[in-house]
């Protein structure tokens, strides 16, 4: 089987060439942020909610982003992998962006540089599925702040928390804030059903920032379901009757359990099938 092929500052080389991270600030330093984004028949779903967080981003860590390419020149690139590997309509793409520059802490300058590679997809989004064993990492909790929203480089605390899930048999585990409150899976945004209103924290407790966060609070406000952006206590929680979790990679998934207590998954499948419904008609 041929060496998978990746792209490295516009350049295209073999996906196992760690060599060239050796001096890379993103390895070193965890200085920089990614984009996960799914793309189908050639197309990324969600593009200007996907490229107006990419611009936000570079934006908060004062980087550079005339040094990665536009639009037009991602999605040439994006379709250029694709034919590359010989990967079907659906993809995973990856677009890691580093500051590119020497220097310790301070860097030399704020040059954007980028990593592109794409996984192959099974399938298009599909039902919610037979729901989620889910856990509750409590070993460290994430801080509040307008880093915190980004999907940073620097991701130990999603690893620990994935790594909790899979040692103790769940298939994701919540994350807290330093206050307390439930904020995010470990690779996921956070709703509940909880008293008849879809229930979300908001940015500021610290959750990312997801694309797919946006789409479902507007899938759901424009399905006449009433969504309120508060903090999420242990309370809500146990007394939820729905825990939804949701990703551009996966769309919408739910948890079944949660510490001995069981949920059901009525508006997790409802907005699994609105969602669907609406991404035929484009």
């Amino acid at each position: 089987m041929a060496t998978p092929t990746m792209i490295y500052n516009g350049k295209k080389v073999a996906d196992d060439a760690s060599s060239l991270l050796h001096n890379n600030r993103g390895f070193l330093m965890g200085d920089g942020f990614f984009e996960s984004m799914r793309c189908r028949k050639g197309k990324i779903l969600f593009e200007e909610d996907h490229w107006t967080r990419l611009w936000n981003s570079c934006a908060l860590l004062e980087l550079n982003m005339d040094t990665l390419p536009d639009k037009a020149a991602l999605r040439n690139q994006i379709q250029d992998l694709i034919e590359i590997n010989g990967f079907g309509d659906d993809v995973r793409v990856r677009l890691s962006v580093f500051r590119h520059s020497e220097g310790f802490y301070t860097p030399g300058e704020n040059n954007a540089g980028y990593l592109l590679n794409i996984k192959s997809l099974p399938s298009f989004y599909g039902s919610v599925g037979d729901g989620l064993k889910g856990g509750i990492f409590t070993k460290q909790a994430k801080a509040r702040g307008p880093y915190s929203n980004i999907k940073s480089l620097s991701s130990q605390l999603y690893v620990m928390a994935a790594l909790y899930s899979r040692n103790n048999g769940f298939d994701e585990s919540l994350i807290l804030n330093t206050a307390g409150n439930f904020i995010e899976g470990t690779s996921t945004n956070l709703f509940l059903v909880y008293k008849d209103q879809l229930l979300t924290p908001p940015l500021s407790e610290g959750c990312v920032n997801g694309v797919f966060r946006k789409i479902l609070i507007d899938l759901a406000r424009n399905n006449n379901v009433p969504v309120v952006e508060r903090f999420i206590t242990a309370s809500e929680i146990t007394n939820a009757t729905e825990i939804i979790l949701s990703n551009v990679i996966n769309g919408i998934k739910w948890i079944k359990t949660l510490e001995e207590k069981e949920y059901t998954h009525q508006m997790a499948s409802y907005l699994g099938d609105c969602l669907v419904k609406e991404l035929s008609q484009h």
